[in-house]
């Protein structure tokens, strides 16, 4: 695993490439923490706000670091899997889901991923995105054919509206050399109508290697435009390398570099503390593996309950280092 950081007055480059899969994942959280404690710039006027019991609302201030570059071999075990809290790495895999392969933008098929759809009951929303549903001038929220909120035209709905998947995978299997197998979910056109919040994860670019040994590799770059480091960090970038798995078994190669191009990585002002708290931590060592309980290859009918994750033990994680609560701006 490598990071580079670039866009400070201290630029740094570091690798980690000793201990445990979990040690360096670990190591690289702490190395990026403290980065950004040390030489985070403060924002002066961010558009996040934190929404407080009393309904008011206070700017979110953020430390931030720029152009940030973590790449992972995950061909020879490397994940972002860390172990100084829980990464709800299934989560993550539900919303890839989500956009990639149900490409929805519908919030009640999302709380059905994650097995809590209560919507018909009381008309609430579970997940993470109800704070983005798309409303009209007066504030009431804009309903779907199927009378559910939805967040408009970004993320799945792009990927819908565009095909992008089924673009990407023939395209590949047709000419696999090309360096044109590119997915973008930042299509200006759809952020002139209704849309909930603009992408984070933006592009995601797959260029595939045929190596001397006679296999055929997948390599993938993922660039992210602004990353809420402390709740979003690992998550993100585990969910990425499955959605690289599942292209690469759609495809029959093999995976093997993913890496992440980060813009604007954040740590905001409510999260410092935590962060300090995480990097005291210690490592519990553990080799986690991405595993696929199933012998279906096509991208659209890979079910989401036959991906594993194996040798990342959540009790053991949770003994030591209890999972902490984290305030999420909006």
């Amino acid at each position: 695993m490598i990071v580079t950081i670039h866009g400070t007055r201290k630029p740094k480059s570091r690798k980690f490439t000793r201990g445990s899969s979990t040690r360096r994942a670990d190591r690289a959280f702490r190395f990026i923490c403290k980065h950004v404690q040390k030489y985070g710039s403060l924002d002066k006027n961010p558009r996040p706000v934190w929404i407080e019991d009393d309904g008011s609302r206070i700017p979110a201030h953020t430390y931030s670091i720029n152009n940030v570059d973590i790449s992972y071999d995950v061909l020879h075990g490397d994940l972002p899997l860390n172990t100084l809290r829980y990464t709800a790495w299934l989560t993550g895999a539900r919303e890839i889901f989500w956009i990639y392969q149900e490409a929805s933008n519908d919030l009640v098929v999302f709380d059905d991923l994650i097995g809590k759809n209560t919507y018909d009951q009381d008309h609430k929303i579970n997940n993470w995105w109800r704070g983005w549903p798309i409303k009209d001038s007066e504030g009431n929220l804009i309903l779907n054919e199927q009378g559910h909120p939805t967040i408009g035209t970004c993320y799945g709905g792009t990927v819908r509206r565009h095909d992008l998947m089924h673009k990407l995978l023939k395209q590949m299997e047709k000419d696999s050399d090309s360096r044109r197998h590119i997915i973008s979910l930042w299509q200006d056109a759809d952020f002139t109508e209704p849309h909930g919040l603009k992408p984070c994860v933006h592009k995601t670019q797959f260029v595939v290697r045929h190596e001397k040994d006679g296999q055929d590799y997948l390599d993938v770059s993922v660039d992210i435009r602004s990353w809420d480091y402390i709740t979003a960090g690992a998550i993100n970038q585990i969910q990425y390398i499955i959605f690289a798995e599942m292209v690469a078994r759609h495809l029959g190669y093999k995976l093997a570099n993913v890496r992440f191009s980060i813009a604007n990585l954040q740590i905001y002002d409510r999260h410092l503390e935590i962060a300090k708290k995480l990097c005291k931590r210690h490592t519990i060592n553990m080799t986690p593996e991405i595993v696929f309980e199933t012998d279906e290859t096509d991208f659209f009918e890979i079910p989401l309950e036959a991906i594993k994750i194996k040798g990342y033990n959540k009790k053991a994680i949770e003994a030591k280092n209890p999972q902490v609560t984290i305030p999420v701006a909006v």
